[in-house]
Formats: C-alpha cells, structure tokens, sequence
C-alpha cells in the first residue's frame, strides 16, 4: 500500500465525523425549551384578542451587553494619542519639578522723566526734568531717583543709563540756541 493511501485511511473518517457534526451536532441544545417557555408566558400575559409576534431564536440565544467601538478595541495611528512607551522604566518617585525658565533680561522700563528745558552755565549744561510732581536738575555724571545716571548731556539729546539693566537711554533735549 502507497503512503497516499494510507493518509485517505486516516482523512475519510474524519471528514465522516465533521459533515455529521456539521447536520445534526446542535440539536441537543437547551435553548429552544427556554425560548418555548419564554413565548408561552408572553402569550398567557398578553390580553385576549391580541397577536404577540413570535421571537426570534437568534434573539433568544446570544444577548449582547455591550458594543465596545473598534477604535477602543485595537487603536490606529489616526485614534491613537500617542505611541505608549513598552519599555519605559517605571518608578515610584515622583518625577522632578520643572526647570524654571531662563529669567528674562532686565529691560529697562521708559525714561519716566519729561524734559521741561536746559540752560549752560560755567561751561556746563543743565537739563530740567519732572517725573509726575518733582523736579530734578540734571548734569552730567549725576546719579537721579529711578536708578538712573547721567551720562552725558550734548544737546540735542541727553543720555541716561538704567543701573539696574545697564542700557543707555536717551530724552531729546532740543538744539541750542
């Protein structure tokens, strides 16, 4: 007897067993004496005269609960948030406070100072400044409130230095005259 043969031998019962399993494997089922009952109390509760449609059995045999969407199920790249780390290590230690940011240079805030007029005299200038209701007389190399210096006063402009920033500003004092 050839090989071939010998595996026919073995396949024929097989494909016997699963075509009579395939016709008559589910006939035992317990279902159809439950889904019976179930009908025959719907028709005892319903009033005289009225037709209760039979159900299903498909209805009687599988209930579903719930519906989970497949986006939940199995994630994509378009439902996905972001890719999870599987090898990411994992600590109970809570996780170091933030960096904070670079603290932004200090800029100076504009000259509060208001220009209300100049005068030479012995060879120097003079700059008339208010800030709200004090007056201030300026020259050259003086140190003024707000932290601000004077360094040098060439009419047309008179130029201060902000101490704390460190930049030169300059108010437009006019021409001479």
């Amino acid at each position: 007897m050839k090989v071939s043969s010998k595996r026919w031998l073995l396949w024929l019962p097989l494909l016997g067993i699963a075509g009579w399993l395939a016709l008559h494997g589910n006939t035992g089922s317990n279902s159809d004496g439950i889904a019976e009952a179930t009908r025959n109390a719907a028709t005892a509760a319903a009033p005289t005269g009225t037709r209760v449609a039979p159900r299903r059995k498909q209805a009687d045999d599988a209930t579903l609960l719930h519906i989970v969407p497949r986006a939940v199920l199995i994630p994509t790249r378009l439902h996905a948030k972001a890719p999870r780390d599987l090898f990411a290590s994992r600590s109970w230690v809570p996780p170091a406070p933030p960096a904070p940011p670079p603290a932004a240079p200090d800029v100076p805030p504009p000259a509060p100072f208001v220009y209300v007029g100049k005068k030479f005299e012995d060879g120097q200038w003079e700059v008339y400044l208010v800030r709200n209701e004090q007056s201030f007389i300026a020259r050259a190399g003086a140190r003024l409130e707000e932290g601000y210096t004077v360094d040098s006063i060439e009419p047309p402009t008179l130029k201060l230095t902000h101490l704390p920033s460190g930049e030169q500003q300059t108010i437009t004092i006019g021409e001479t005259n």
